[in-house]
């Protein structure tokens, strides 16, 4: 299932962490495959360099169910997935297939989501019935005249299934004349530092 994180993740593109003490701490996270030296020239900034991993909320939803409506039948079949980022609230795309629990490098730090899962659920949810929500047109004809009804049918809360897993988004943080931060995973600058103390509003 979604929620069974792959313990044998493709460890040939990871990178091996430059020492090798042991840290002990496993977390469902996406594979380092960015060295610090990259990360480095990539941030163009010269500093203390620390690798932090980055709480988000991972969500699969499978939605189903209809509704009708004067002869009309909405169907509310789908499926997506996404992560929300558990310290700013942003949303994000996140490959979670490629999410395992593995053991994190000894020198990193993990950060502490401030975004509870049932707080994540419950944007997630409202997210997903705005999402899923469809307006209507019914033609109406009376005598000569023809107008037309707008209505917006909601899916049943029910009938959304949604499953949300923690997972970390590894980062390499470059403290020097100013903070950059590289996704260690893609090698991406973070247009939006995921700092806490960065405040989004």
């Amino acid at each position: 299932s979604f929620a069974s994180v792959q313990k044998e993740a493709r460890s040939s593109e990871e990178v091996e962490p430059e020492n090798k003490t042991a840290s002990g701490i496993m977390i469902p996270h996406l594979p380092i495959k960015v060295s610090m030296q990259a990360a480095e020239k990539i941030a163009g900034v010269s500093g203390k360099t620390t690798l932090r991993f980055m709480p988000h909320w991972l969500f699969h939803y499978v939605s189903s169910g209809e509704q009708t409506y004067k002869d009309h039948r909405v169907l509310f079949d789908g499926d997506g997935s996404g992560a929300i980022n558990a310290i700013n609230g942003l949303k994000i795309e996140l490959d979670g297939s490629a999410v395992a629990e593995k053991e994190i490098p000894a020198d990193s730090e993990v950060v502490k989501p401030k975004i509870s899962k049932e707080e994540a659920t419950d944007q997630i949810f409202k997210d997903l019935v705005t999402l899923l929500t469809k307006q209507v047109r019914i033609k109406q004809v009376k005598g000569d005249a023809i107008f037309y009804e707008e209505k917006v049918i909601t899916p049943d809360k029910k009938n959304i299934q949604l499953d949300v897993i923690s997972a970390y988004v590894p980062v390499w943080q470059v403290r020097g004349k100013k903070i950059v931060e590289v996704n260690a995973t893609t090698g991406e600058i973070l247009a939006i530092p995921m700092d806490e103390g960065v405040e989004i509003l």
